[in-house]
């Protein structure tokens, strides 16, 4: 029965139910140290390699987060029903010698109809490419890290040295 310094001189009981007496500490210094190794734990501590892919797979779904945000709020277009009402409106309006100047315009193709709106939009929308690039980035890092725990070789580190005991 393993015992240590601190049971020195007592009685102690033994699982089967059999009383043991530990010698004194001054006896026990006169026996043969036993030292227990215990088989490899089941239990096992996070190395390095756990550490690098949890944080891979945190920054990962950190920028998946960012970007499903980014995209819920990404910028609309301005409703294109108001503009073509006023073109057409627009177009009624007009005299045949001005409809005719219209008609050659068009030929040459369609002019960039751009209002105040659809510059605003067309700067947000920029915006949100650039900030949805960002989080991709980020997700992209995520990745990079949690590929490059598979690489790490698994080593593991144990939480303490195995114990001396004295045996009587």
């Amino acid at each position: 029965m393993p015992v240590d310094s601190t049971k020195a001189g007592r009685t102690l009981e033994c699982e089967c139910g059999a009383k043991i007496e530990v010698p004194t500490l001054g006896s026990m210094k006169k026996l043969e140290r036993v030292v227990e190794t215990k088989p490899a734990s089941s239990g096992m501590t996070w190395g390095i390699r756990q550490r690098v892919l949890l944080a891979g797979i945190l920054v990962c779904l950190t920028g998946l987060g960012i970007s499903g945000y980014f995209w819920y709020e990404r910028p609309k277009p301005p409703p294109l029903e108001q503009n073509v009402k006023q073109i057409s409106q627009n177009i009624k309006n007009l005299t045949l010698m001005q409809t005719l100047a219209v008609w050659g315009a068009l030929e040459r193709g369609l002019p960039e109809y751009s209002s105040r709106r659809q510059q605003e939009y067309q700067k947000d929308k920029a915006a949100y490419y650039r900030r949805t690039g960002v989080s991709l980035f980020i997700v992209a890092v995520g990745l990079t890290m949690m590929t490059i725990s598979i690489f790490i070789p698994n080593k593991h580190k144990r939480s303490r040295p195995p114990r001396k005991n004295l045996t009587p």
